[in-house]
């Protein structure tokens, strides 16, 4: 869709605050409810789809690293290995650091009961 759109303004002040060629606003909930507004060159019009393509699946790694921090965090604040789920007292190897550094080595020492 081409011409103005309920958050166009918003988008050109965008534009001429930042000085920037081109800019892609998407609006979740706003005033206007949900919109998007782009402002670009003509012939950068194409890459839209690649660029929020690349946006979506940063988003998407970074969601991914910050989930998995949190199951490491979670896990360890229980006493367990953040890579086995075994408790850390299973772990045996002097002069190592956190137990994580034995997985990441490739070796693992359990206790054997």
């Amino acid at each position: 869709m081409t011409g103005p759109g309920k958050y166009d303004d918003i988008c050109s002040e965008v534009r001429q605050r930042t000085k920037a060629r081109g800019v892609i606003l998407i609006v979740i909930e706003g005033t206007y409810g949900a919109g998007f507004s782009a402002q670009l060159p003509t012939d950068q019009i194409q890459e839209i789809p690649s660029v929020l393509i690349g946006l979506a699946q940063q988003i998407a790694r970074d969601a991914a690293e910050k989930r998995n921090a949190e199951i490491l965090a979670a896990k360890e604040s229980d006493g367990l290995c953040a890579v086995c789920a075994q408790p850390f007292s299973a772990h045996v190897q002097p002069g190592y650091g956190c137990p994580v550094d034995f997985h990441r080595s490739g070796r693992s020492y359990f206790r054997v009961s």
